[in-house]
């Protein structure tokens, strides 16, 4: 379970990452994210997550493997 405080946290990382995005429509899509269900629903109704903010925390948990795996591409293309 994640508290408040947490759902709170998790938002506000996501959307200042977002924000330093520089791609058209962006600025649409983070509206979309604010007014939509996206940080306070379970990832699962079922199994994984299944409580509130577990989809944005379930989101996080991924990011950091596509990060070190995106570092690495860049990584072996300079060095080919």
């Amino acid at each position: 379970m994640l508290t408040e405080d947490e759902i709170f946290a998790n938002e506000n990382y996501i959307l200042n990452l977002l924000n330093e995005v520089m791609r058209e429509g962006i600025k649409d899509y983070i509206q979309y994210l604010e007014n939509s269900d996206f940080f306070s629903a379970p990832a699962s109704t079922k199994y994984h997550r299944d409580y509130p903010g577990g989809l944005a925390e379930h989101s996080l948990n991924l990011l950091e493997p596509l990060k070190l795996s995106n570092s690495r591409l860049k990584k072996k293309r300079t060095t080919s």
